[in-house]
C-alpha cells in the first residue's frame, strides 16, 4: 500500500512541528532529520529531502511574514494609542477594576445571591458602567 500523501501526512506534521519549535534546525542535513521519526522512514529520502526543503522555506515564510506583522502592529499601536474612553464614554472593560471585581464575585458566588441589580450597586467600579452594560458582561 502507498504512503499517505505527504501533504495529509502524520511525517509532515511531525516535521512542521519539529521545525517550528527548534528541534530540527537550518544546520542540520536532511539525512540526520530523515533518520528522527519512524514516520518519515514511509517516503523515499530523495522525496522526504525535497519535502523537508519545502517545508523549511514555507515556514521561514510565514515566520518572516509574522515578524513584519508584529513589527507593523507595534508600530500602529505607538502611533495611534488606546483612548482612556470607549467612544460611549466608558472606560474600557478589559483593564478595568469592575472586570476583576465582577470576576472574583462569580467565583465567590456572590452573583447568585443577589439580583443583577443588587451587585452592580454593590461596589463603587462597577458604578463606572451603565446597568445594562454590567448586565451583558455578567451574563458572557
Amino acid at each position: 500500500m502507498p504512503p499517505i500523501l505527504w501533504i495529509k501526512s502524520k511525517a509532515k506534521e511531525i516535521l512542521k512541528h519539529d521545525i517550528i519549535n527548534g528541534t530540527v534546525n537550518d544546520e542540520m542535513e536532511a539525512r540526520d532529520v530523515y533518520e528522527m521519526h519512524e514516520e518519515y522512514k514511509e517516503y523515499e529520502f530523495r522525496k522526504f529531502q525535497n519535502n523537508f526543503r519545502s517545508l523549511k522555506k514555507v515556514i521561514k515564510k510565514h515566520h518572516n511574514r509574522a515578524q513584519e506583522d508584529h513589527a507593523a502592529l507595534n508600530l500602529y499601536l505607538l502611533l495611534h494609542p488606546r483612548r482612556d474612553v470607549t467612544a460611549g464614554g466608558f472606560p474600557f472593560w478589559d483593564t478595568s477594576e469592575a472586570r476583576v471585581s465582577l470576576k472574583r464575585d462569580i467565583d465567590s458566588g456572590i452573583h447568585d445571591r443577589m439580583s443583577t441589580t443588587e451587585l452592580w450597586q454593590s461596589r463603587d467600579e462597577y458604578q463606572a458602567f451603565s446597568l445594562k452594560k454590567f448586565r451583558d458582561h455578567l451574563t458572557q
